[in-house]
Protein backbone atom coordinates (compact mmCIF):
# COMPACT_ATOMS: atom_id res chain seq x y z
CA UNK A 1 0.00 0.00 0.00
CA UNK A 2 2.08 3.42 -0.81
CA UNK A 3 1.93 5.87 2.03
CA UNK A 4 0.08 9.10 2.03
CA UNK A 5 3.10 11.04 2.31
CA UNK A 6 1.63 13.95 0.34
CA UNK A 7 -1.36 14.27 2.59
CA UNK A 8 0.27 13.83 6.20
CA UNK A 9 3.25 16.19 5.57
CA UNK A 10 0.30 18.44 4.23
CA UNK A 11 -1.67 18.27 7.48
CA UNK A 12 1.55 18.62 9.54
CA UNK A 13 2.40 22.29 8.13
CA UNK A 14 -1.38 22.73 8.19
CA UNK A 15 -0.74 22.30 12.06
CA UNK A 16 2.47 24.02 12.16
CA UNK A 17 2.14 27.50 10.05
CA UNK A 18 -0.26 30.42 9.55
CA UNK A 19 -1.75 30.00 6.65
CA UNK A 20 -2.99 27.21 4.16
CA UNK A 21 -1.02 24.24 2.86
CA UNK A 22 -2.37 22.96 -0.50
CA UNK A 23 -2.02 19.97 -2.20
CA UNK A 24 -1.54 20.43 -6.32
CA UNK A 25 -2.96 23.15 -8.13
CA UNK A 26 -3.71 25.91 -5.75
CA UNK A 27 -7.38 27.40 -6.21
CA UNK A 28 -8.58 31.01 -6.92
CA UNK A 29 -10.57 31.16 -3.45
CA UNK A 30 -9.93 29.74 0.16
CA UNK A 31 -12.24 27.18 1.45
CA UNK A 32 -13.56 30.18 3.51
CA UNK A 33 -14.54 31.34 0.40
CA UNK A 34 -12.08 34.68 0.25
CA UNK A 35 -10.17 35.05 -2.72
CA UNK A 36 -6.55 33.86 -1.78
CA UNK A 37 -4.66 37.01 -2.23
CA UNK A 38 -2.14 39.06 0.55
CA UNK A 39 -5.00 40.86 1.20
CA UNK A 40 -6.89 37.91 3.01
CA UNK A 41 -5.04 37.07 6.67
CA UNK A 42 -4.55 33.00 6.32
CA UNK A 43 -4.59 32.66 2.84
CA UNK A 44 -0.76 34.30 1.82
CA UNK A 45 1.55 33.31 1.39
CA UNK A 46 0.79 30.24 -0.76
CA UNK A 47 2.36 27.11 0.12
CA UNK A 48 1.91 24.17 -2.12
CA UNK A 49 3.07 20.43 -1.19
CA UNK A 50 3.45 17.65 -4.29
CA UNK A 51 5.12 15.13 -5.10
CA UNK A 52 7.19 14.93 -8.55
CA UNK A 53 6.04 12.27 -11.44
CA UNK A 54 9.47 10.48 -10.84
CA UNK A 55 7.49 9.28 -7.96
CA UNK A 56 8.90 6.73 -4.93
CA UNK A 57 10.52 3.94 -5.16
CA UNK A 58 10.08 0.86 -2.89
CA UNK A 59 13.29 -1.12 -1.29
CA UNK A 60 11.19 -4.57 -0.42
CA UNK A 61 13.00 -6.58 2.46
CA UNK A 62 12.66 -10.32 3.57
CA UNK A 63 10.23 -9.46 5.85
CA UNK A 64 6.83 -7.48 5.86
CA UNK A 65 8.19 -3.84 6.85
CA UNK A 66 9.87 -2.13 3.97
CA UNK A 67 10.81 1.44 2.71
CA UNK A 68 9.32 3.84 0.02
CA UNK A 69 12.02 6.86 -1.26
CA UNK A 70 11.16 9.68 -3.12
CA UNK A 71 11.02 13.49 -3.72
CA UNK A 72 8.70 15.83 -1.98
CA UNK A 73 8.41 19.29 -3.25
CA UNK A 74 7.59 21.90 -1.40
CA UNK A 75 6.81 25.90 -3.00
CA UNK A 76 6.32 29.00 -1.29
CA UNK A 77 4.97 32.06 -2.87
CA UNK A 78 5.00 35.50 -1.46
CA UNK A 79 4.87 39.27 -2.76
CA UNK A 80 8.17 39.84 -1.64
CA UNK A 81 11.52 37.80 -1.40
CA UNK A 82 11.83 38.34 2.04
CA UNK A 83 8.31 37.19 2.63
CA UNK A 84 8.76 34.25 0.33
CA UNK A 85 11.94 33.33 1.55
CA UNK A 86 10.45 33.66 5.23
CA UNK A 87 8.44 31.21 4.89
CA UNK A 88 10.51 28.77 3.24
CA UNK A 89 13.05 29.19 6.49
CA UNK A 90 10.15 27.87 8.47
CA UNK A 91 9.23 25.29 6.69
CA UNK A 92 13.09 24.34 6.20
CA UNK A 93 13.78 24.67 10.19
CA UNK A 94 10.71 22.56 10.70
CA UNK A 95 12.39 19.00 8.56
CA UNK A 96 15.92 20.30 10.16
CA UNK A 97 15.11 18.80 13.60
CA UNK A 98 14.48 14.90 13.16
CA UNK A 99 12.72 14.68 16.08
CA UNK A 100 9.43 16.79 14.28
CA UNK A 101 9.60 14.01 11.74
CA UNK A 102 7.80 11.41 14.06
CA UNK A 103 4.87 14.29 14.42
CA UNK A 104 4.09 13.52 10.62
CA UNK A 105 1.19 11.60 10.66
CA UNK A 106 0.88 8.69 7.63
CA UNK A 107 -1.21 6.37 9.18
CA UNK A 108 -1.00 2.58 8.46
CA UNK A 109 -1.75 -0.17 10.63
CA UNK A 110 -2.15 1.15 14.49
CA UNK A 111 0.52 -1.93 15.25
CA UNK A 112 3.58 -0.85 12.85
CA UNK A 113 2.17 2.66 11.75
CA UNK A 114 3.87 4.09 8.71
CA UNK A 115 6.43 6.61 9.62
CA UNK A 116 8.61 9.51 7.94
CA UNK A 117 12.39 8.33 9.17
CA UNK A 118 14.43 10.84 7.01
CA UNK A 119 13.30 13.93 5.12
CA UNK A 120 16.45 15.77 3.87
CA UNK A 121 16.62 18.78 1.89
CA UNK A 122 18.41 18.26 -1.77
CA UNK A 123 18.62 21.38 -3.07
CA UNK A 124 16.62 24.86 -2.64
CA UNK A 125 15.55 27.68 -5.10
CA UNK A 126 14.52 31.80 -4.59
CA UNK A 127 13.32 33.34 -7.25
CA UNK A 128 11.59 36.16 -8.70
CA UNK A 129 8.03 34.53 -11.09
CA UNK A 130 7.54 36.28 -14.06
CA UNK A 131 3.93 37.24 -13.01
CA UNK A 132 2.05 39.36 -10.53
CA UNK A 133 -0.84 39.77 -8.41
CA UNK A 134 -4.07 41.60 -9.12
CA UNK A 135 -2.68 44.46 -7.27
CA UNK A 136 0.47 44.26 -9.48
CA UNK A 137 2.58 42.94 -6.91
CA UNK A 138 5.08 40.65 -7.82
CA UNK A 139 5.26 37.22 -7.01
CA UNK A 140 8.62 35.49 -5.75
CA UNK A 141 8.89 31.63 -5.34
CA UNK A 142 10.71 29.66 -3.29
CA UNK A 143 11.00 25.81 -4.07
CA UNK A 144 12.77 22.99 -0.99
CA UNK A 145 13.60 19.69 -2.96
CA UNK A 146 13.54 16.92 -0.13
CA UNK A 147 14.03 13.15 -0.35
CA UNK A 148 11.99 11.46 2.21
CA UNK A 149 12.11 8.09 3.61
CA UNK A 150 9.33 6.21 4.74
CA UNK A 151 9.10 3.30 6.81
CA UNK A 152 5.93 1.12 5.63
CA UNK A 153 4.51 -2.58 6.16
CA UNK A 154 2.20 -4.43 3.69
CA UNK A 155 -1.32 -4.27 5.16
CA UNK A 156 -3.84 -6.98 4.77
CA UNK A 157 -7.67 -6.59 5.20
Amino acid sequence: MPTPIVGGLIQYLNQQLATTVWDGEVPRLAPNGQPISPSNPGTWPVIKVFMPESGFDVSWTFENPYSEQGEILIQTWGTSRSQAEATMTQIFNLFANENNWQNVVLGGPISNPFRLIQMLLRNWCSLQEGSRTANSEYLYRCDLHYTATVHAVVTTF
